[in-house]
């Protein structure tokens, strides 16, 4: 016999999230539980709402309902600057990404 797993510590959750672009509705009551240290791949057909889902999670796309909660800050009408400031988590030293540059 096995021991339970441990509970998961939820490091992006999304509770009924519904996006849109002018009057087309894009995400449809869209929720997701992304544990600390766990990976999540969205896959879907073109116009399936994946780029509008990660747009909506970094706050380029504000969702008309739902919340967005990042280690347990609301990510909800935060602008992407705004969330990069209010969520620190990811010092250069352990980014695996760090190396990777936005270009102007």
């Amino acid at each position: 016999m096995t021991a339970p797993l441990p509970p998961l510590d939820p490091l992006l959750g999304l509770d009924g999230v519904h996006s849109y672009y002018g009057d087309s509705h894009i995400l449809h009551g869209v929720s997701l539980s992304l544990a600390r240290g766990r990976v999540l791949t969205l896959l879907g057909r073109n116009g399936a709402g994946k780029t509008t889902l990660l747009k909506s999670v970094i706050g380029i796309v504000v969702p008309r309902t739902g919340r967005i909660v990042f280690d347990g800050d609301d990510m909800i009408g935060l602008s992407p600057s705004d969330e990069t400031a209010a969520a620190p988590r990811f010092p250069a030293a352990s980014n695996r990404c760090s190396r990777w540059r936005a270009r102007s």
